[in-house]
């Protein structure tokens, strides 16, 4: 019996244009089944919904990246004295320059190198964000995780 395909989109957002690569895993290989590009022509949400309906990706997963007004922050911390909701709550507003509550904001801690400890904290306009989420709600699709880019590249600052 064979299995079907499981596919998967990547799609990038730009201020310009939406690209997406779609692709299957195929004997521990990955095989690219197709390349995607629109130009962008109005708001995110309306781009996103527009690019989704038009090239039908109901099927299979999809990742999304964005480029959204983003901030991050590194800031080291002892892990001995350290309640990271107590250190947002009172330092926030020395890390982030967005006014008042149009951000949402995420952080992890990481030990990097041995016995070197940093939290990585990065904020996103919280508009855009919903808007990015409208989007692809109106298509239907569902969504488990909106994440932000610079994630991995707060991974790799240390380095």
């Amino acid at each position: 019996m064979k299995r079907k395909k499981k596919i998967h989109s990547g799609v990038c957002i730009t201020d310009e244009r939406i690209v997406c690569v779609t692709a299957h895993i195929e004997n521990k290989t990955m095989v690219i089944t197709d390349a995607l590009e629109m130009k962008r022509s109005g708001p995110i949400d309306e781009d996103v919904t527009r690019f989704i309906e038009t090239y039908d990706l109901d099927e299979g997963a999809y990742s999304i990246v964005a480029n959204i007004d983003t901030q991050m922050r590194v800031a080291p911390y002892d892990p001995h004295d350290f309640d990271m909701k107590e250190f947002i709550k009172w330092n926030v507003e020395d890390y982030f320059n967005f006014d008042g509550d149009s951000f949402q904001m995420d952080a992890c801690r990481r030990e990097y190198p041995r016995h070197s400890y940093h939290m990585f904290m990065v904020a996103v306009d919280r508009h855009s964000l919903e808007l990015l989420k409208q989007g692809i709600r109106d298509t239907y699709a569902p969504v488990d995780v909106i994440d932000f880019w610079p994630i991995p590249i707060c991974y790799c600052l240390m380095r």
